[in-house]
């Protein structure tokens, strides 16, 4: 690099993020659902600028990105079991996702008090003429353990990169690579409007090095594991 002067301005990084979703009742027990999930990044980047005199200098851009979900699916209730089928398409991180789910709910005691929960889904992502595809499957357990105390534990694997959860409310679109999330969650209802909550999680992920504009090759993995206690209250109005 023939000149290595750096110039950064009071550059901010801002993230904004705006989701909503909507159900249309079609019939006894039968939904129509959709929704969106719309992110706005700003950041500063910095980059190697061409110079007069066949040199360089590295400088701080101010960039914006914008990415934004789609999703639509059915539901449908039944006394033991709720099914539905959802289809997301995206574009996080630069590239094009297409995924679609199917989700069973059981209620073995005809009610909440105890569930089961799996989710499989299909992704395919895609830039230019490279595409991949992947599987996911994401397993919940939870009940009632006690009068004021509820507990769920999860367990998701696969290959969860720009990956699409919640209702499309919830996005893992950071550059590492998720490989399994497992945790568990307590939910204790003190009161018919005061809920307090506890989670305790554990993530695999790993790291690489991906050239720009491509899918794959990617180089030099690197594994690495996450751990987080959170909690929160929750007031119903």
């Amino acid at each position: 690099i023939g000149s290595a002067d750096v110039h950064k301005p009071g550059f901010q990084s801002t993230l904004h993020q705006y989701a909503a979703a909507a159900t249309l009742r079609l019939g006894t027990g039968v939904q129509l659902r959709g929704g969106f999930h719309y992110v706005n990044a700003s950041y500063p980047e910095l980059r190697v600028v061409n110079r007069p005199g066949n040199t360089t200098q590295l400088v701080w851009l101010q960039q914006s990105t914008g990415e934004v979900v789609l999703w639509t699916g059915l539901a449908a209730q039944f006394p033991y079991v709720r099914t539905a089928v959802q289809v997301y398409t995206g574009n996080l991180n630069g590239l094009r996702q297409l995924q679609a789910d199917a989700l069973v709910v059981l209620f073995p005691l005809g009610n909440n008090r105890l569930y089961s929960t799996t989710r499989l889904t299909a992704q395919r992502e895609s830039i230019a003429a490279q595409a991949v595809q992947r599987m996911i499957v994401e397993q919940q357990l939870g009940g009632q353990l006690a009068r004021p105390l509820w507990a769920e534990a999860y367990l998701a694997a696969g290959p969860q990169h720009n990956y699409i959860a919640g209702d499309g409310f919830v996005l893992f679109n950071a550059m590492d690579v998720i490989r399994l999330r497992t945790g568990l969650r307590l939910f204790v209802f003190l009161t018919s409007r005061l809920r307090l909550h506890l989670e305790g999680s554990l993530q695999q992920s790993e790291g690489v090095f991906t050239p720009v504009n491509t899918i794959k090759p990617t180089y030099n993995p690197v594994s690495f594991q996450n751990h987080s206690i959170t909690g929160g209250i929750t007031w119903y109005f």
